[in-house]
């Protein structure tokens, strides 16, 4: 409590003295404009401190110089600069339609807070635009490995010629070919655009085009996307036979916008601008050897799963003290674990939609498996008080929110399985961040242990004493015929090599025995990892009422795979989802018979993609 207090106190202190972002204008920003180019990242209180450590932190590290942070507000204006930002201003906010009020909760994703500052995020690139400088947006939650800028230059250079404004795609698939560096091939009005990434260049007609933009706002139905989406395809999107078409030219890749013919929009192919699935999943920009600039987390899901995904890749940024344990306690202690990747059935990526469900049972199946493996990883972290470091897992099945074809979504034939899963793919993120709270062996005692992402080891921001500090528990005698018998001291003999140690364990041994010994071995070994958790641990609890204590907790943290269609579920009269198993296969057994009911079939409270 003093600590935190200090903490704020002097918090407080430095906001004081520290000078707000400066307001708007051309001389700040040609200071570091590049080919007067500059990138725009806007910002409220909402969104500063979730994305923007993250964004500049993948700015830096891909040498882009020219990007600035524009502060919606005067709390993110002083915010900005106490998380270290030099380069941010202040737009002139008498000019931004809408401000957020006080105690305003809508703030997720298609409330009316991030309606609106969709639109504020048009009106600052306009104001900057008006500035005389061709403009890069980026939304916050995007991830740079690359710096775009000499992309860009290609269109750029061609002066008035199009394309005027280069837009990103909300696809999970391209139609350029191996190696083929350029704009969207399958260019037409009716792609699937995406605003958290365009570059808006210089042109005599650019006025009228902001104006049409602006014109199609509405505080109810259309968001700054679907203007756009309005703008380009005039007739096709409105329904009225009076609007206009577009026209495009599928050869140069240019489609004009129906409501403003003047100007030229061209496509930016999402295996160079990606998504979340097209990274992790569909991994095109390494099957077509296509250079990565960006990531836009975007179909992710909720803001939980979308710092998940960015903490597997390493690219978010959190406080020190998740990668060292908090301030005056003792640093972090970890426990991890092997898992055998699981291969596809001859000719798994080759099946076609008429064999989803032959798809969609072997991801259940094996993904359960696998899940069942892990149940002995987590019950090793939690009787061991240690944090979890997940392991890498492999996936069969994408996740959506509809239906899927052959596992993926729209129809999309880049992914090959498996790929490592992400967190929402095999649990419930939101209650999993919240840590998993779950019984002890004896008594009624309970104890909530937290995770870490199964890339936390080769995150450059792990501390390398940790990644050194590894002990590796390998199998050694055994089968134990009393794994509930202490082990003797000789039974826990260290072979310490260069890096680490490796002891070997004999087998099994119950729950209590294990925390025996890593608490006989004490907190030296930061890394505590199990080779073969499932077999070490699978005596589980001595206690058969604890251990079904144990079962009935761990198993609301697993998520289900979703989704057939309608026309599925009515064929082979399922839902549309799959509930994931968390218990091994014997447990659960043990499980069905102690609590008389079907664990397939229990009926979990129905939830959305974004509650998971």
């Amino acid at each position: 409590m003093v600590l935190a207090l200090a903490y704020w106190v002097a918090l407080l202190a430095t906001a004081a003295s520290l000078q707000p972002c400066p307001p708007l204008s051309k001389d700040l920003l040609s200071k570091t404009a590049r080919d007067n180019t500059v990138m725009i990242t806007v910002v409220d209180k909402v969104l500063y401190q979730a994305w923007v450590p993250s964004q500049l932190a993948s700015s830096k590290q891909a040498g882009i110089t020219y990007q600035w942070i524009a502060a919606l507000d005067k709390q993110t204006a002083v915010g900005l600069r106490l998380l270290g930002v030099e380069h941010c201003f202040v737009p002139e906010l008498s000019q931004i339609r809408y401000k957020m009020h006080h105690g305003e909760r809508d703030t997720e994703w298609g409330g009316k807070h991030w309606h609106e500052t969709t639109w504020n995020k048009v009106q600052v690139v306009k104001m900057v635009y008006d500035l005389g400088f061709h403009v890069v947006h980026a939304d916050s939650d995007v991830t740079w490995f690359r710096d775009p800028h000499p992309f860009f230059m290609r269109f750029i250079s061609r002066g008035q010629d199009p394309p005027h404004m280069v837009l990103s795609l909300d696809h999970m698939s391209t139609q350029n070919v191996h190696s083929e560096w350029d704009l969207e091939r399958g260019s037409s009005p009716f792609l699937s655009i995406n605003t958290g990434v365009y570059l808006i260049k210089q042109w005599a007609h650019s006025e009228a085009f902001f104006a049409e933009w602006l014109r199609w706002y509405s505080p109810i139905n259309l968001n700054d996307q679907h203007a756009l989406n309005h703008l380009i395809r005039g007739r096709a999107m409105t329904g009225k036979k009076e609007h206009p078409e577009p026209r495009w030219d599928k050869d140069a890749r240019i489609v004009w916008a129906a409501f403003n013919a003047t100007a030229g929009i061209s496509f930016l192919p999402s295996s160079m601008f990606s998504n979340s699935y097209m990274y992790f999943k569909a991994r095109a920009h390494q099957t077509l050897n296509h250079t990565l600039y960006g990531v836009h987390w975007v179909w992710s899901g909720a803001a939980h799963n979308k710092r998940a995904n960015m903490r597997d890749a390493r690219v978010y940024v959190d406080q020190p003290e998740y990668y060292t344990g908090p301030p005056g306690q003792p640093p972090l202690r970890l426990l991890s674990m092997h898992l055998d990747p699981v291969q596809a059935p001859p000719g798994f990526n080759a099946w076609h939609d008429d064999r989803s469900e032959d798809m969609v049972a072997w991801h259940v199946a094996s993904l359960s498996a696998q899940l069942g493996a892990l149940y002995y990883g987590v019950m090793g972290a939690l009787v061991a008080n240690r944090t979890l470091v997940l392991p890498r897992m492999s996936c069969f099945c994408s996740r959506n929110w509809f239906k899927m074809f052959a596992c993926r979504v729209q129809d999309e034939r880049h992914t090959q399985f498996p790929y490592t899963c992400t967190m929402q793919d095999v649990l419930r993120t939101r209650l999993v961040y919240q840590g998993l709270t779950l019984p002890l062996p004896q008594g009624n005692a309970s104890r909530t242990i937290h995770v870490r992402e199964y890339s936390f080891l080769e995150n450059p921001r792990t501390p390398d004493d940790t990644k050194r500090s590894r002990l590796v528990v390998m199998l050694g005698a055994g089968p134990r015929a009393h794994p509930g018998a202490p082990l003797a001291p000789g039974e826990l003999q260290v072979e310490r090599r260069d890096i680490g140690g490796v002891l070997r364990m004999p087998w099994p041994v119950t729950a209590e025995v294990f925390a025996d010994a890593v608490a006989q071995l004490g907190r030296e070994w930061a890394v505590v990892h199990l080779a073969d958790a499932p077999r070490l641990l699978s005596a589980g609890y001595s206690d058969p009422g604890a251990s079904l204590r144990y079962d009935y907790a761990i198993r609301d943290y697993a998520t289900f795979w979703c989704c057939r269609g309608p026309q599925e579920m009515a064929k082979f009269g399922k839902r549309d989802r799959e509930a994931l198993d968390f218990l091994p296969l014997a447990r659960r057994q043990l499980f069905l018979a102690g609590q008389r009911l079907s664990y397939h079939s229990y009926d979990r409270p129905m939830m959305t993609a974004g509650s998971v």
